[in-house]
């Protein structure tokens, strides 16, 4: 019988996730070929247990003729092309094999395909880019790949037709790890300059030139790739979309407001039914401070995501989490940031139920509940999410437990956990020990790292230096901090000269010792060895985990001794925003554009005071923005 999909592939050094991709397409291909450009791992060796068509081809510098050699093999009618470090969707694989048996439409040469591209750090939702690909075609000697690197199917007959097919790739190769492992940069890198001279006008090349310098970490190289690219490319290009994507993005990190602006206004004309310019807009109102007009376009952005939910069509261009996660969690920490913690939380809750693997939010959301729930109730608000019935549900709850120091909610999830028989690692363990005031665990003689500010809060506890000696980053100055503490408690005399780069170790070690109930020893230090910038730092702390008056009370001990610093300042005058107290917040505000501006005090001033009232504010604020003088949303 006639074949009728082959797979066709190029690898090299690809053991650790070749297996994964061949697993995939079990019962949709008819044949694999892996083609390998020189190999020093075990990638040939597995390739062999799932095809005898594994052929070399040595390596030129070159991915499209290195995929024409593997295209070269297939017999079957149709052509699949997977990267190692790819997997497709488990489901309708049958389907698919029965459309291609039934296609007869001649002018179909192939199909593009939905490629989700995991860029973060491991396969985490919240850093997905979607792209199509053309990676399903007819096996004709006519389709073959074109260009070094980024290879694009090209026709000797003219245009190919593609439509797109409702099937998905899933790609791992751009997480930050593989990236890193691969060298893939590097080694893209080396291809592009080989040719730049040839493609310096060519605005797919300037594309895929700032994607790599994206990469490389090289910003303001990135930005001026894309922005020759955006100047020669056209909506109706295949990367157009994701270009503006990546540009806005860059624009609205490096601080080119206005340009990011106009970049937005550009991609909403295009595409204004779905969500993703909606939410770029809300992120660039957000980052200059107005809060209430970015509110509004995150509505927005779910209000297009219900409605295309309803009608079964996609609601993004480039990225699922511009509809929702995104929106739901920026609302959330923009009603935190307004005081508003009702709101917050129902956002925040919303967002997990979509992603729950946004451990970050997880921590911020407990921590911010113990202010004003029990912890019965919190593991209500827990279940509705992670339910307990899951075994690695409880163990991660357990450790957002400890972090808290809050013994009851701790318990609970620990006798979860010992009913599964779950081992508990040696950090989380030591640091339920000191929770119930055992020690036990201290003796030893030999223990495993662990984290910096942890090692040296139980150091200081157990007055054994052997925990800041085992801390994961940079023990020799965890040592110190601790002896100098111990010369404190000694009432000795400290060396200030130590302590210096050393505030933000010091400030977190602190917040440890407090929130494990350690007062005594919390205020004899914050007394006696934290300078003003650890206090400084110390005070923000206790005001992004929601504890609002021990920030305060610090915040009113700098602001006494007049070294309360510039995010100090302003975050003040917000809560005197947030308690409606306008003229209070005003000479704090002013206080803090007069030290050191930041961004985002712009939409603040000119969300809360008149005209008149604001005109002295932006007046300084402009001092040091000049370029933004004229910037305007409509």
């Amino acid at each position: 019988m006639t074949k009728l999909i082959s797979l066709c592939m190029i690898v090299k050094n690809e053991e650790k996730v070749l297996a994964s991709c061949l697993e995939s397409v079990r019962g949709l291909v008819d044949e694999i070929i892996v083609v390998d450009t020189g190999s020093e791992d075990g990638t040939i060796s597995i390739a062999h247990q799932y095809t005898d068509q594994v052929y070399h081809f040595e390596w030129q510098q070159d991915f499209s003729a290195a995929r024409n050699e593997s295209l070269r093999y297939a017999t079957g009618k149709w052509i699949l092309v997977l990267d190692a470090d790819e997997y497709v969707q488990n489901t309708d694989h049958e389907q698919i094999r029965q459309m291609l048996y039934q296609h007869n439409d001649p002018r179909t040469n192939g199909f593009t395909i939905k490629i989700m591209n995991f860029t973060g750090d491991g396969e985490d939702e919240t850093k997905i880019t979607e792209s199509p690909g053309a990676r399903l075609f007819r096996n004709d000697p006519s389709i073959r790949y074109a260009n070094p690197i980024h290879e694009q199917l090209r026709s000797n007959k003219g245009a190919l037709h593609l439509p797109s097919l409702e099937f998905t790739i899933f790609h791992t190769g751009y997480t930050r790890e593989i990236m890193q492992q691969k060298n893939k940069s590097e080694r893209n890198m080396t291809i592009l300059k080989a040719i730049e001279p040839n493609r310096s006008n060519d605005p797919y090349f300037q594309f895929i030139l700032g994607n790599e310098y994206l990469a490389a970490e090289q910003t303001e190289q990135a930005i001026l790739s894309f922005q020759l690219s955006y100047q020669g490319s056209k909506p109706a290009d295949e990367w157009y979309f994701h270009l503006l994507d990546c540009l806005i993005t860059l624009e609205i990190q490096e601080g080119y407001y206005q340009s990011a602006y106009t970049h937005i206004q550009s991609g909403i004309q295009y595409r204004p039914n779905h969500a993703d310019y909606y939410c770029l807009k809300a992120i660039l109102l957000d980052t200059l401070g107005f809060w209430e007009t970015s509110i509004l376009e995150f509505k927005k952005c779910i209000q297009i995501a219900e409605k295309a939910e309803k009608n079964g069509i996609p609601y993004w261009v480039i990225k699922p989490t511009y509809g929702k996660i995104i929106p739901y969690q920026m609302l959330g920490e923009i009603h935190r940031k307004k005081g508003d913690l009702a709101n917050a939380f129902s956002y925040w809750i919303k967002t997990l139920q979509l992603q729950p693997k946004n451990y970050r939010l997880l921590q911020q959301l407990i921590d911010h509940l113990l202010v004003s729930e029990s912890s019965e109730d919190i593991t209500k608000v827990m279940e509705q999410i992670y339910p307990c019935s899951v075994a690695m549900n409880t163990m991660l709850l357990f450790k957002m437990a400890l972090l808290t120091g809050q013994r009851p909610l701790v318990q609970f999830y620990r006798d979860h956990i010992d009913r599964f028989g779950i081992t508990v690692p040696f950090e989380d363990e030591v640091v339920y020990e000191l929770l119930n005031n055992r020690f036990e665990l201290l003796k030893n003689d030999t223990y495993p790292s662990l984290p910096a500010h942890i090692a040296i809060a139980v150091s200081l506890i157990s007055s054994n230096a052997a925990y800041a000696q085992i801390a994961q980053d940079q023990p020799d100055i965890c040592l110190q901090l601790f002896e100098q503490a111990m010369l404190i408690m000694q009432n000795r005399e400290q060396n200030a000269i130590l302590l210096l780069g050393k505030e933000q170790l010091l400030a977190q070690s602190l917040l440890f010792l407090w929130k494990f109930q350690h007062h005594d020893l919390y205020f004899t230090l914050l007394q006696r060895m934290a300078d003003s910038r650890t206090l400084n730092l110390l005070a923000e702390s206790f005001y992004r985990i929601g504890r609002t008056n021990e920030a305060l009370d610090l915040y009113s001990l700098l602001l006494d001794n007049q070294v309360l610093e510039t995010e100090g300042l302003r975050t003040v005058g917000q809560w005197y925003l947030n308690m409606g107290e306008t003229k209070e917040a005003y000479a704090f505000i002013k206080a803090s554009v007069e030290s050191n501006p930041t961004i985002d005090l712009l939409g603040r001033i000119k969300e809360n005071y008149s005209s008149e009232e604001d005109k002295e504010l932006l007046h300084l604020w402009y001092s040091h923005y000049p370029n933004l003088r004229d910037f305007s949303i409509h």
